[in-house]
């Protein structure tokens, strides 16, 4: 017996199967995640919220803005993503030709451009009821949910939760973003609800939907605009903007749990530019570590960092690696050490909360505290001077090997005094994270911009950093799924986002790639990800033909940088998405709200229509095309709009239409990556006649442009350059 026990201990030890024992635990766990565990009370347990004008009676708070209502239900604990209300008494307020009345029964009743919203507020133990009644046709946003990309017919719930193995209609999955967009062609409003613990949204019925909130004390916040696009100006301005990202960021990545061991990094990165792929960035998952140990490198598989890291720099390639919240117990580890002499670490019952993750045992840095948080972002120093460039927060819902998956409620969290129970701030955990990265990481690199990218998230996580939608599949279901989620998220107030091309779990065919990498050409960020367990996912993975269309659709991602630049800045100054739905640009087109069309195809910018192939084995393709004259991006064939099109293709074949009229400006030629393909410098290729354009100028890599060191410019037919925002930039 102690000789096997001996043995297995031996081989736990080896990396390989270490990884394999923790996925299978992981695993195991998860699928024995209930699909949620807290039930709100019935209907009929509810009471209700009677209010007077100044809504005084519940601590209720209206406040009225330019385009928006303020409302405030008691005192919320938690750090609200908006400002500290004032108590005011309600007026009508027709500037957007709205009125709002207050029935006396304490209902709410909004009426704007001819649509309705009337607002039910009812009481029950430590639940808030909000009942909606409407008569608006679609419900957007919710940020990265399953489903469709309308939201109205199910039910919805808030709660951040690692959900390895997801179909395309599970739910909770990793972030908490609730938001909601009541559309019709006239008008627009945004019901935002911050609460970061549990919220469960019953939009089942198309007239009259069920909020349930696991608190009575919540801040709301009502939105008016009479476009999609004037509407997603309010909400970026209430929610936050997106830092501009180090403009290497819009190239391709590379990614895979994991590159073992720092031999294969450079294997794979010298392929790369073997094969004249280009590609801007490598990742390090965690195997980098050692043995899981955030802020350590495995110095026996990955040899000096700093010397890995010079070569990935000298092949021209950025450097991402992650960090996990899970800190091992371990008291020769010196993250581990700091974290209980300054008692940083989160509590249950007075003592250190403890959960299994990678490492095994494990304990939690509180980030609500500031000085846990400073302290956190000041523990990427070491990995900062080996010269790592950019950094992925992972496992950050939070998530734990356990059958519950995550914290427990009980867990208690000090906002810097303020002791406050996880349950009430669980869907923020992973943002906190996310903060201290972003502001520590910040420091470190004086004015260079950061580049983090976040598995979890919550309202306003875009102004710390990028998203992507965690551990798809290799499946077409998958594939079509990753629209609808980008698009939402966007429409969320997250436009910086992801999804894995290939699908991170099981392994796609040579069409399923070919097809994904097509799609994954206009993500915010294209990366290539998979599993430890699954085949090689590499561009050069699915033969000749497969890497040929890799190479040209990774060629045309580097020739369109700056048009994608553009609108990425245009979408962090204003909230307009870079990928945006249908009706974004034609929303008195009813075409475009019809499910079949605007769940596949969608707006890159403002001039490019892209109808992504999203089925197997087919020679056409039906796209809609609105009214108005449109331009394939390819072969220049002219189309009028207003009708559906069968458009023949083959592998190889991308469907991008230009509205006529416009420019858009390209690199003239692509090399192996960024900085080589930026030098050569930029075209303006002019679509029809009587043409028009933008294009927006940085360095790309400081935040200079936050003072005004840019220039936005509009470009006219005979290409003559007008600055019309910023200082300027040559």
């Amino acid at each position: 017996m102690n000789s096997l026990l001996s043995f297995l201990n031996t081989l736990m030890k080896i990396p390989g199967v270490i990884r394999l024992f923790n996925y299978l635990k992981k695993s195991k766990y998860k699928r024995r995640i209930p699909r949620f565990v807290k039930t709100p009370p019935s209907d009929s347990k509810f009471i209700e919220n009677k209010l007077n004008l100044t809504f005084e009676d519940f601590n209720t708070i209206f406040e009225f803005q330019d385009n928006s209502v303020d409302l405030l239900f008691g005192k919320p604990e938690y750090p609200t993503i908006f400002s500290q209300m004032k108590s005011e008494s309600i007026s009508n307020f027709d500037e957007l030709s709205y009125v709002i009345t207050v029935n006396e029964n304490g209902d709410i009743d909004f009426q704007y451009e001819g649509r309705k919203l009337s607002i039910d507020i009812q009481i029950n133990s430590n639940w808030l009821s909000i009942n909606l009644v409407h008569n608006f046709d679609q419900i957007f946003g919710l940020g990265e949910k399953g489903g469709s990309l309308n939201k109205m017919g199910e039910k919805w719930i808030f709660w951040n939760v690692d959900n390895p193995g997801f179909e395309p209609d599970s739910d909770p999955l990793y972030k908490s973003y609730p938001i909601m967009i009541l559309s019709s062609p006239s008008s627009w409003i945004a019901l935002i609800i911050d609460y970061p613990g549990y919220q469960e949204w019953d939009l089942r019925k198309r007239t009259t939907n069920h909020l349930y909130i696991e608190d009575r004390n919540i801040y709301a916040k009502i939105l008016f605009a009479r476009t999609p696009k004037e509407l997603m100006r309010e909400i970026i301005k209430h929610l936050g903007s997106f830092p501009l990202p180090p403009i290497w960021t819009l190239g391709y990545h590379q990614c895979r749990w994991s590159y073992f061991p720092g031999s294969k990094v450079l294997e794979v990165a010298e392929t790369f530019r073997d094969k004249k792929i280009p590609a801007d960035v490598i990742y390090l998952d965690i195997d980098y570590m050692d043995e899981f140990r955030c802020f350590t490198w495995d110095e026996k598989n990955y040899g000096d960092p700093i010397e890995l890291i010079n070569k990935l720099h000298d092949l021209g390639f950025k450097v991402v690696t992650m960090i996990d919240p899970g800190i091992k117990v371990d008291p020769d580890y010196f993250v581990y050490q700091q974290g209980i002499e300054n008692n940083y670490f989160c509590k249950i019952d007075g003592e250190n909360y403890v959960d299994p993750v990678w490492p095994g045992d494990c304990v939690f840095p509180d980030f609500f505290n500031t000085e846990v948080r400073k302290w956190f972002g000041s523990l990427y120093e070491n990995l900062v001077s080996y010269g790592v460039d950019g950094f992925w927060n992972d496992m950050n819902e939070p998530s734990t090997f356990t059958l519950r998956g995550t914290m427990a409620d009980e867990v208690i969290h000090d906002l810097d005094g303020n002791k406050i129970a996880h349950r009430t701030l669980h869907n923020k955990y992973g943002q906190m994270m996310i903060k201290a990265s972003y502001d520590g990481l910040s420091k470190l690199y004086n004015n260079k911009r950061v580049f983090l990218l976040s598995r979890s998230g919550y309202l306003g996580s875009q102004k710390y950093g990028w998203i992507w939608t965690g551990d798809n599949k290799a499946n077409w279901g998958h594939l079509r799924l990753s629209l609808r989620k980008l698009i939402n998220s966007g429409l969320s107030g997250h436009f910086a986002s992801g999804a894995d091309i290939g699908g991170f779990r099981n392994n796609p065919s040579p069409e399923l790639y070919a097809r994904w990498i097509q799609l994954g050409l206009f993500y915010p960020l294209m990366r290539t990800h998979t599993s430890t367990f699954s085949k090689d996912q590499e561009p050069w993975s699915f033969g000749d033909e497969v890497e040929e269309i890799s190479r040209q659709v990774i060629n045309m991602r580097y020739k369109l940088i700056p048009y994608i630049y553009t609108w990425m800045w245009y979408a962090s100054k204003y909230g307009v998405p870079l990928i945006r739905p249908m009706w974004m640009e034609f929303p008195d087109d009813p075409a475009c709200f019809d499910k079949t069309i605007q769940e596949r195809q969608f707006f890159f910018g403002p001039e490019m229509l892209v109808a992504p192939v999203t089925s197997k084995r087919l020679n056409k393709w039906l796209v809609y095309l609105p009214k108005g004259e449109w331009i394939n991006f390819f072969t220049g064939e002219v189309y009028d709009g207003g009708s559906l099109l069968s458009i023949e293709i083959g592998l190889s074949d991308i469907l991008i239409f230009v509205r006529s009229g416009s420019i858009i400006p390209m690199y003239e030629t692509v090399d192996t990556n960024y900085e080589l393909t930026s030098k050569s410098g930029i075209e303006y290729l002019r679509f029809g006649s009587d043409c028009s354009g933008k294009v927006y100028l940085d360095d790309g890599t400081t935040l200079n442009y936050q003072s005004g060191n840019y220039g936005f410019y509009a470009i006219d037919d005979n290409l003559n350059i007008e600055l019309i925002d910023g200082q300027g930039f040559d």
